[in-house]
């Protein structure tokens, strides 16, 4: 999976955020539904790889530690999504690459 290019999926499609779910293809928030978008089931590895994008800037580690918190608690899908006070669309366009 590209991050990348599931950041800017998700800007074209106008979602408020991002669920990545093993066994599912990335899903998005569009108008208060989750919709898949297209293409293949993500791995193990595409959630590790994910994950390990957007700890790169943080403690890997802590973060790590705190996917293994909502696991153990049953929640086993991420989900990337809007801060309070914040542009969620502004960031989702900051972080999709350039055209």
């Amino acid at each position: 999976m590209n991050l990348d290019a599931l950041l800017a999926a998700a800007v074209q499609a106008g979602a408020s955020d991002i669920h990545l779910k093993l066994g599912r293809p990335p899903l998005v928030r569009l108008d208060g539904a989750v919709t898949p978008l297209a293409g293949p089931e993500l791995t193990e590895e595409d959630l590790d790889s994910c994950l390990r994008a957007l700890t790169a800037v943080g403690d890997e580690a802590t973060v790590r530690e705190g996917v293994e918190r909502y696991r153990a608690a049953g929640a086993t899908s991420p989900c990337v999504g809007p801060i309070p006070k914040t542009d969620f669309q502004a960031t989702l366009r900051a972080a999709a690459p350039s055209r």
